[in-house]
C-alpha cells in the first residue's frame, strides 16, 4: 500500500500513464477481440448471419453498460479512498461491488429471457436476421455474470494498482475465444451458435482468473509475458463481511458509475434506434454495414478509454490527496494521448476502408461494399475531436463528480445525436445516418473544450489555495518544534517565499533576521560588570540552489552561498531558513513536520 501511495504521489505523471496504459490497452484490445473475432467468423457464414449478430450486439452493449455502472463507479471510489489512505473502506467497496454484480446479473437474465423476441424485433431484426440474432443471444446471456466479474472489475483492479491482472484475465478469455471460434466455424461448421459458445467459455475463464486473485489475494505461480509480470499480491482482498450491502457505499458507487452507465446505455439504445433506421432505409445490407462500423468503433473508443482508465487511479488518488498540480498535469496528458490514439485510428480508416470492409464480410455484395467504404469514411471523419467525449467525462468520474459527466454524456448521446440522426435520415435517407455522427462529434467537441478550459482554471486556483493551507509556517508562537525533542527559537528563524521558477532554477535572496546577543558593559569607576541582552539585526545574501524541497528547513552556514539540508542537528544560535510557498499574509494555518 505504501509503495503504491508513494508511486502515485511522487513518480512522473507521464511514466505512470504509460505504466498503467500499456496493460490497460492490451486488456482493452482483448475486449475488442471478442467482438472482432466473432464478427470475423460470423461473416464467413453469411451476410444475414453478420447482420443478425449486429442486432444482438446492442443488447450485449446493454450488459456492458451495467458492468460499467458498477465497475467504473467502484474503481473511482477505490482510487479516492486509497488516496485518502482508507484501505479498509476500499475493501468494503470491493465486497459491495461483487454483491451488486450478482444481483444485477440474475435480474437481467430473467428480464431478457421473458421478452427476447420482442426486444430483438424492436432492435432492428427482420424475418431474415431474427433466427440468427436469437440463437446467438440466447447463449450469450449465460455470460452476463462472468462478464460482470471479468470486465466489470477491471477498473477496481486498476485502482488497486494491479492493472496487469486485468490484462492477463482478458487475454485468457480472448485467446480461448479465438481458438474455439476457429474450431466451431472452420472445423465443426456449427454456425453462429458455435461463436456464441466460444465467447461464453472465454468469459467464464476470464472471470475465474479475476475472482481467484481477489479472493486469495495472490497467485500461486509467477507469470511473465513479454516482460510484463503479473502482480503477485493484491492490495485489496475480498472478505465475506464486506459483501453485505451498505447504503452509503452503494450510493457512492452508483452515483459515480451513473455517467458511464448512461453513456453506454444511451449508446446502446441509440444504436437500437439507429439500427431500425438503417434497416428501414438500407435493408439487410445496410444493417451489415452498420455492424461492421460497430465492429471498428470499439477499436477507437477502447483505445481512448484505455487512456482514461490508465489515468483514473492517478487522477483519483491525487485528487483525494489534494495534489491538484499533478491532477492538472495528468488531465492534460490524458487529453493529448487520447487525441493521438484517435488520430492513428483515423489515418488507418481513411487509407484502407475497402480492406476493412472485406475483412468482416468477404461475401459482401457490390452494393454493400460501395456503401461500406462510403460509410466508414464519413462516420469516422471527425473521430479525433470525438476522443474528448471519453477523456473529459471520465475525468469527472475519477474526481468523484459524476453529475458533470452525466450531463455531458446525455447531451451528446441523446440530445444532440438523436435529434441530428432523425432529421438527417429524413433528408438524406441512409447517407443521413453516416453524416449524423461526425456532425454530433463537432458540436460536442466545442462544448467539451469549454468545460476543459473551466476545469483547468479551477485546478489552478485549488492548487494555489492548497499551498496556502499546508505549507505556511506560523511564527507567532514562542518556539517552532521540529518534533517532540527539537525546538527552534523564534528569533533565529527566517522565512522565505519562492515562486515556481525560483524553486526550479534557484535564486539569490537577501535574508534579514534578528539574533539575541549578550552585551557586556564594564563600569571602571565601580569596577563592576553588567550583562545585558540585546537584539541585533543581521543581513545576509544567500544563494538558494535549484529544486529545493518545499517546506524543508535549511541551515545557513557561513557568509557565502553554502546551504545544507538538515534534520535534527539543530544548534542554538545558528540561522535556519525555512523554504516556504504560499500567501505570506495568511497566518491562519500552522504546519508541523
Amino acid at each position: 500500500m505504501d509503495k503504491k501511495h508513494n508511486e502515485l504521489n511522487d513518480d512522473s505523471i507521464f511514466k505512470l500513464c504509460i505504466k498503467y496504459f500499456v496493460p490497460t490497452f492490451i486488456g482493452s484490445v482483448v475486449v475488442v477481440l471478442y467482438n472482432i473475432v466473432d464478427r470475423f467468423f460470423v461473416g464467413k457464414i453469411s451476410e444475414k448471419a453478420l447482420a443478425g449478430a449486429g442486432v444482438a450486439f446492442y443488447i450485449v452493449m446493454i450488459f456492458i453498460a451495467f458492468a460499467m455502472l458498477v465497475g467504473v463507479g467502484s474503481g473511482a471510489v477505490v482510487s479516492i479512498r486509497l488516496g485518502q489512505k482508507k484501505g479498509e473502506e476500499a475493501e468494503k467497496i470491493l465486497g459491495n461491488t461483487i454483491t451488486i454484480f450478482a444481483i444485477l446479473g440474475i435480474v437481467l437474465y430473467i428480464l431478457m429471457m421473458i421478452n427476447l423476441d420482442t426486444i430483438l424485433l424492436y432492435s432492428g431484426a427482420n424475418a431474415e436476421t431474427l433466427p440468427y440474432a436469437k440463437t446467438y443471444l440466447e447463449i450469450i446471456m449465460y455470460a452476463i455474470l462472468p462478464l460482470f466479474f471479468s470486465y466489470g472489475l477491471t477498473n477496481v483492479l486498476n485502482a488497486a494498482g494491479t492493472p496487469r491482472v486485468a490484462m492477463f484475465s482478458m487475454m485468457v478469455g480472448a485467446i480461448t475465444n479465438i481458438i474455439l471460434d476457429y474450431v466451431a466455424v472452420v472445423i465443426l461448421h456449427t454456425g453462429i451458435e458455435g461463436t456464441a459458445y466460444a465467447t461464453l467459455i472465454g468469459n467464464i475463464l476470464s472471470a475465474i482468473f479475476v475472482m481467484y486473485f481477489i479472493i486469495a489475494g495472490k497467485f500461486p505461480i509467477k507469470i511473465n509475458l513479454f516482460g510484463y509480470k503479473l502482480e503477485e499480491t493484491s492490495s485489496l482482498k475480498l472478505k465475506l463481511r464486506n459483501m453485505k450491502l451498505s447504503c452509503p457505499v452503494v450510493k457512492d458507487i452508483l452515483s459515480i458509475g451513473m455517467s458511464p452507465f448512461l453513456l453506454q446505455m444511451a449508446s446502446s439504445l441509440v444504436g437500437l434506434v439507429t439500427n431500425k433506421i438503417v434497416e428501414t432505409n438500407g435493408g439487410t445490407y445496410g444493417v451489415a454495414v452498420m455492424t461492421i462500423i460497430n465492429s471498428y468503433l470499439p477499436v477507437m473508443t477502447m483505445t481512448v478509454y484505455s487512456v482514461a482508465q490508465a489515468i483514473q487511479p492517478i487522477i483519483g488518488f491525487n485528487y483525494g490527496a489534494e495534489n491538484y498540480r499533478r491532477v492538472r498535469k495528468a488531465l492534460l496528458i490524458a487529453v493529448a494521448m487520447g487525441l493521438f490514439s484517435a488520430a492513428i485510428f483515423w489515418i488507418v480508416v481513411m487509407l484502407i476502408p475497402r480492406e476493412l470492409i472485406l475483412f468482416f464480410n468477404e461475401k459482401s455484395t457490390v452494393e454493400g461494399l460501395y456503401e461500406g467504404i462510403k460509410a466508414l469514411r464519413i462516420y469516422f471523419s471527425l473521430v479525433i475531436p470525438a476522443s474528448l467525449g471519453i477523456i473529459i467525462p471520465n475525468y469527472y468520474q475519477s474526481t468523484g463528480r459524476p453529475r458533470y459527466a452525466v450531463i455531458l454524456n446525455l447531451l451528446r448521446q441523446v440530445v444532440i445525436f438523436l435529434l441530428v440522426i432523425v432529421i438527417f435520415s429524413r433528408i438524406w435517407k441512409l447517407d443521413g445516418v453516416w453524416y449524423a455522427q461526425p456532425f454530433t462529434d463537432l458540436l460536442f467537441a466545442i462544448v467539451l473544450l469549454i468545460f476543459l478550459y473551466v476545469e483547468l482554471r479551477k485546478l489552478k486556483r485549488k492548487e494555489e489555495e492548497k499551498l496556502k493551507k499546508f505549507i505556511w509556517l506560523n511564527f507567532n508562537m514562542e518556539n517552532f518544534y521540529l518534533d517532540d525533542n527539537v525546538g527552534i527559537e523564534k528569533n533565529i528563524a527566517v522565512e522565505l517565499f519562492l515562486t515556481d521558477d525560483e524553486i526550479k532554477n534557484g535564486t539569490t535572496k537577501i535574508v534579514k533576521y534578528e539574533k539575541t546577543e549578550l552585551i557586556s558593559k564594564y563600569n571602571y569607576i565601580n569596577d563592576t560588570e553588567e550583562i545585558e541582552s540585546q537584539t541585533v539585526e543581521y543581513e545576509k545574501e544567500i544563494l538558494i540552489p535549484p529544486n529545493v524541497e518545499e517546506g524543508t528547513i535549511y541551515k545557513f552556514i557561513g557568509f557565502g552561498n553554502c546551504f545544507e539540508d538538515i534534520d535534527e542537528k539543530i544548534q542554538q544560535g545558528d540561522l535556519y531558513v525555512f523554504i516556504l510557498r504560499g500567501d505570506k499574509n495568511d497566518k491562519n494555518f500552522i504546519s508541523r513536520r
